[in-house]
């Protein structure tokens, strides 16, 4: 009988790993024991969704290694040795929620220094030896102990709770096998600290990234797709009617479905439904729209709600379930099949610094990405613009599929072209879909799965 730990730390491994043929697939192996390792706040919900024969579920409390002081220090240092958009737009964020001169001195001190530290891989080799030596090693110990794994698999090989896994099988000689959990991870989560042994990644793009600014060894990577796409194969999950019906939408009406920002981020949520309404009313778009606006998962914009909610042209909904005194968001199978039923009788996608753009290429939607702000003029640091142009955002947009509206009336007006007339930008789509989701045929999960399995039997 052989044993793997799995770590959950995200609310998406949920949605990516477990929910999909990966976790299936070992499940089957009856000679395999798996061992998932969760926030205790989580294991209830961790118990009744994938607890078996096979499957056992730790929850761990994540309080002594948040609370560090050594890992808080090497997790903060880690960001300065990746040198892009991303860190110069989080920094400036910070000193302009924190504004004076000491901040702004200290956003340009900063900057400069991940800029001249950035790109060497003798300092990334130097700061990973004081990570190695310095932060916690010993915080999985008793579980190490208790259950002798022969393998380690992490999910979210940035996730500083996976990290510190990653850390402490390697001291033990336990190979571990990590993932990059999602499209901006290798940008926005500052220098691996420490390298798992095999690494796990969705395409080209990522594997790139891995090399190039992490130094990691192209000879250990291996592509395996996105398994939380190889369902969306088998939609529609519900008819047409039966799947308006729970949404408490019209089935004989083209959808737009919106993604707002997040209310800190965007103030133009309700401005662009309120824009939809009146385009509705004007006969710019047609009698037979409805709106259904998902909401981020953790952050809704409640104002939208309270104004829209009676309007019988607007489905609203938040995705997902906040649990543990409303602290951690987890993703059930059902959740998966809605988000998929969602995007499949979409006929056209808008939406604010979000990924649902992926999910929308599976599909081949049509897809428009909110380029503007409030009527507030804002400067390029506190305009959404900021968001849009992060490397992996800008890669993601010179494929040509997916259209940047700058105004309201040019959203309005790539929304009516794009129902008259879907197939617009279908090239453009097609290398989107190449580009982010490598190949969509419905066995990522199984590449996954028999690749961790590889170094099992």
């Amino acid at each position: 009988m052989k044993t793997i730990f799995i770590t959950a730390f995200h609310a998406f491994i949920s949605k990516n790993i477990f929910n999909t043929d990966v976790l299936k697939i070992l499940k089957q192996r009856k000679d395999l024991k798996i061992i998932l390792l969760v926030p205790k706040i989580l294991k209830d919900f961790f118990e009744n969704n994938y607890r078996s024969d096979n499957v056992i579920i730790e929850g761990i409390d994540l309080a002594p290694f948040q609370n560090s002081r050594s890992n808080n220090f090497f997790s903060k240092m880690s960001f300065f040795f990746i040198y892009n958009h991303w860190i110069k737009r989080k920094r400036w964020d910070y000193a302009a929620q924190n504004p004076g001169i000491f901040n702004y001195l200290k956003y340009h001190i900063l900057i400069t220094a991940t800029f001249l530290l950035s790109g060497y891989k003798t300092i990334n080799r130097i700061f990973r030896f004081f990570s190695r030596h310095f932060s916690p090693d010993n915080f999985y110990e008793f579980y190490f102990e208790k259950y002798k794994p022969d393998l380690v698999f992490t999910p979210d090989v940035y996730d500083d709770f996976d990290q510190a896994l990653i850390k402490e099988a390697k001291i033990r000689k336990i190979s571990v096998v990590g993932m990059v959990r999602s499209w901006d991870n290798n940008i926005s989560k500052g220098l691996m600290k420490c390298l798992p042994d095999r690494l796990i990644v969705n395409n080209e793009v990522i594997k790139k990234e891995a090399i190039k600014l992490h130094d990691y060894p192209e000879k250990n990577i291996f592509i395996g797709g996105l398994p939380q796409f190889d369902d969306y194969l088998k939609a529609p999950f519900k008819s047409r009617e039966e799947f308006f019906k729970t949404v408490g939408g019209d089935p004989d009406k083209k959808t737009i479905l919106f993604s707002p920002g997040w209310r800190e981020m965007s103030e133009t949520n309700a401005d662009i439904c309120q824009s939809f309404r009146t385009a509705k009313k004007n006969g710019v778009l047609p009698e037979n729209v409805q709106f259904f606006v998902r909401h981020h998962p953790t952050r809704p914009d409640v104002a939208l709600d309270e104004k829209f909610k009676n309007d019988p042209d607007f489905i609203i909904e938040t995705p997902g379930a906040m649990r543990g005194s409303g602290k951690f968001l987890e993703f059930s199978m059902q959740d998966n099949i809605h988000l998929i039923d969602t995007v499949y009788y979409s006929d056209v996608v808008v939406w604010i610094v979000t990924s649902i753009g992926l999910d929308s290429l599976v599909f081949d939607k049509p897809q428009i990405a909110v380029d503007f702000d409030g009527p507030k003029k804002k400067s390029y640091w506190e305009s959404i613009k900021r968001f849009n142009d992060e490397d992996h955002m800008r890669s993601f947009f010179k494929t040509g599929g997916i259209k940047k509206a700058g105004d309201i009336d040019e959203l309005i007006f790539l929304i009516s072209q794009y129902l008259k007339n879907p197939q617009l930008d279908k090239d453009g789509r097609k290398k989107a879909a190449l580009q982010q989701l490598w190949k969509v045929d419905g066995r990522s999960g199984e590449r996954i799965a028999n690749f961790i399995l590889s170094f099992l039997f």
